[in-house]
């Protein structure tokens, strides 16, 4: 999955008349009423994804021309480390009209595992509205879909810089900055049950509680929270085959479980962005003082699981928030942000094998990549492959309580060096 950095366009680029994506040898007969600089060369250009929370997705694109006409737009992909795919699709001739606008349509481009933040392949529609300016770059807005994920494009912006071997660029016509998200000052008291409404980070959020019966307030009660996966709500991990709300008694836990924000018709999470501009960080921060304000929470028993996409919030946790986690449970899950935490907690990875895959993206893959920034980070690590795709049973539920439960933060020795207890299932393996 992808991460942008939602940043908006200063102005709107969309040109007055759009221009169409022809064959590359068919220039002789265009022409041009654009006067300032043809924009030519190679060219950085950073695509923010507004679906995804502002991931900044590189590309390189080689234009040649003169005059205000395009002969060729060849794309490639750009790797985090600045590697550079072979070409992946040429348009052109495109014609810049009087105000120095153009369009770039690209249609079902391919991007290769190796150039994509989850090493799977991912496939997009999009459509550049395009400005020159005055020195030659060129920025502007995106439409289309990510179709691989379903995911329309809408709201996400792109700018393009003089390719230099960097990656770092400007991602929108109003450059890269992203505002400090503050934190909550003043707590309303949460409630038992859907709590709607909650100001976070600039957006009304809503999410469920459910308390262990009975609530006993003099007693420190470990805090779980709980994310779900693409497209889904509280219930479908409380409730429904996941089943998840009765542990909350069962194990003496209070239960938080977050709705995730809606970006063009599907909830999803920020598990990009870094912690001061990312409003779902900022929301675990926010949930967890005032669930601290109302209720009697050990701060050195907060948790966090989830499932798919809530397995990568999970582990965006393990990233920005591993010195508050006691431990965590991410379920077909994976690391998309730079790791590296001085010291991280105990981690129970969950996935089904060769066969998960979701919206095209190979969880497998991103399970044992995860695996393995954890022990090399020197992290206490139980892999359980359940070889059953992607998916999730509430036969899970049991031993994954049980890992969280045997740790709290900071304890030592680790539980489980003398081997894993009876309640986990044998293709669950420890260091």
């Amino acid at each position: 999955m992808w991460v942008l950095l939602l940043v908006a366009c200063g102005e709107d680029t969309s040109p007055s008349t759009p221009a169409t994506p022809g064959t590359a040898n068919s220039t002789d007969a265009l022409t041009s009423p654009w006067v300032g600089p043809t924009p030519t060369g190679v060219w950085l250009l950073n695509l923010a994804v507004a679906p995804l929370g502002g991931l900044a997705v590189p590309f390189q694109i080689e234009t040649t021309g003169a005059a205000g006409v395009l002969d060729t737009v060849t794309i490639r992909g750009v790797s985090l480390v600045a590697e550079v795919s072979d070409d992946l699709t040429t348009v052109g001739p495109i014609v810049i009209d009087e105000t120095g606008a153009f369009v770039v349509a690209i249609d079902e481009l391919l991007i290769p595992g190796a150039y994509t933040i989850t090493g799977s392949d991912v496939t997009v529609d999009f459509t550049l509205h395009a400005a020159v300016s005055a020195d030659g770059t060129f920025c502007g807005t995106v439409d289309g879909e990510i179709t691989s994920m379903g995911l329309p494009l809408t709201g996400s912006t792109f700018g393009a810089s003089t390719w230099d071997g960097d990656i770092d660029g400007p991602t929108g016509c109003g450059g890269t900055t992203v505002p400090t998200i503050p934190r909550i000052e003043t707590c309303p008291t949460l409630t038992d049950g859907e709590n709607t409404g909650f100001l976070s980070g600039g957006e009304l959020r809503d999410f469920e509680v459910v308390l262990p019966e009975p609530y006993d307030p003099a007693v420190a009660w470990p805090l779980v929270f709980a994310f779900h996966g693409l497209g889904g709500t509280p219930a479908s991990l409380l409730d429904g085959s996941s089943d998840l709300r009765p542990y909350a008694s069962e194990r003496g836990v209070i239960l938080i479980v977050p709705q995730g924000l809606d970006s063009n018709g599907s909830t999803l999470w920020d598990t990009f962005g870094t912690p001061d501009t990312n409003v779902d960080i900022v929301l675990f921060d926010d949930l967890l003082t005032c669930a601290s304000a109302t209720w009697t929470v050990d701060p050195d028993r907060v948790y966090a699981t989830g499932m798919s996409f809530g397995g990568l919030m999970t582990g965006a946790l393990l990233s920005h928030r591993a010195d508050v986690l006691a431990a965590a449970a991410p379920l077909s899950g994976g690391i998309l942000t730079p790791f590296a935490p001085t010291a991280a907690p105990p981690t129970l990875v969950v996935w089904g094998g060769e066969t998960d895959i979701e919206v095209e993206q190979d969880f497998h893959l991103l399970a044992n990549d995860m695996i393995d920034m954890l022990t090399t980070n020197g992290q206490y690590v139980v892999a359980c492959n359940h070889g059953l795709g992607h998916s999730l049973s509430s036969d899970f539920w049991p031993w994954v309580m049980d890992f969280l439960g045997d740790h709290s933060r900071g304890i030592a020795p680790e539980p489980y060096l003398g081997g894993l207890p009876l309640s986990f299932p044998d293709y669950c393996t420890a260091p």
